[in-house]
């Protein structure tokens, strides 16, 4: 079994095995980090109305 890894999200998963593995799971990783740096900026905002947003999405003030 492949060594697991918790560092970017506290939860055990095991490694990708193979390169096209790892690049999908740097892939998806990479849209992740984009998508939140969006959120944080408040340039995407899932629908939330400014008053509404929840503060997880609120940026650091």
């Amino acid at each position: 079994m492949p060594a697991i890894s918790a560092a970017k999200t506290g939860k055990l998963e095991p490694l990708p095995t193979s390169a096209d593995e790892q690049e999908e799971a740097s892939t998806a990783d990479r849209r992740l980090l984009f998508l939140h740096y969006l959120v944080q900026h408040g340039v995407y905002n899932e629908g939330f109305q400014t008053e509404q947003t929840p503060e997880q999405y609120r940026g650091k003030e």
